[in-house]
């Protein structure tokens, strides 16, 4: 019964949607599309930025990503066929937005829902790419924190304690809440920048539970401890974030 409670809630969060337009802070910095969605939805690329080796590495990584998406969802139908069923609108979609873009940093937030005959669909499945411009690679998290932020071992990092002192205070359901506490939510962390909220966390939970992963925002004072990297800290303290 439990997890056909928490299988119900994520369907029901998968309807909702928040289209995040992307700030730009110089006007030699822009990309396209800022949103694009559907079975077959367009990955954005860089349109204007100074560096022109950086602007043609990042639009590679995103061309490689649009392929990806497009093998995964040949892959869906084919999994379907094999199963002599016919696809239908619920079968695969991808909603993605440029929520976070300045002259050094830029998240495009990947939502993907499926069902491609499986014994359970996948709903508003949150897959965020983030991107440090001034390389024009992907950015790995777990190199962008100080000690004592992540779980490290058996030790408890301050990110699990701020998450679930997060989630203690909101009026979730019970099977949630218990769920939370008995799984470390920065065991599998998922980072994305929003230019309305700043930087973003929210655990990536196993399946079942995963409708209990509620995004919960870190501000620059939060971060100011923790975070190695001192330019991004400087944006979210510009932005007041």
């Amino acid at each position: 019964m439990r997890i056909n409670v928490l299988l119900a809630a994520a369907a029901l969060s998968a309807t909702v949607v928040t289209v995040v337009a992307a700030p730009t802070a110089t006007p030699n910095v822009a990309a396209a599309p800022l949103h694009s969605a559907g079975a077959k939805a367009n990955y954005p690329r860089l349109t204007k930025f100074p560096d022109a080796k950086i602007m043609t590495a990042v639009n590679a990584l995103l061309a490689g990503k649009e392929k990806e998406d497009r093998s995964n969802y040949a892959d869906c139908l084919k999994q379907i066929a094999d199963m002599k069923q016919k696809p239908d609108p619920e079968s695969w979609n991808s909603t993605i937005d440029v929520t976070y873009l300045s002259a050094r940093y830029m998240t495009i937030n990947v939502v993907q829902s499926y069902s491609c005959a499986g014994a359970y669909p996948t709903n508003g499945a949150e897959v965020p790419i983030n991107v440090d411009l001034k390389v024009g690679k992907e950015i790995d998290w777990t190199g962008m924190f100080k000690p004592g932020f992540l779980t490290d071992g058996d030790k408890i990092g301050a990110l699990t304690k701020l998450y679930l002192s997060h989630y203690s205070k909101k009026k979730e359901d019970k099977d949630c809440l218990d769920a939370v506490k008995q799984t470390d939510p920065s065991a599998s962390a998922i980072f994305w920048l929003d230019s309305k909220q700043g930087l973003l966390f929210q655990p990536d939970y196993p399946h079942v539970i995963a409708a209990c992963a509620n995004p919960m925002p870190l501000s620059s004072a939060v971060l100011a401890p923790y975070l190695k990297d001192t330019a991004l800290l400087a944006e979210l303290k510009a932005a007041g974030r």
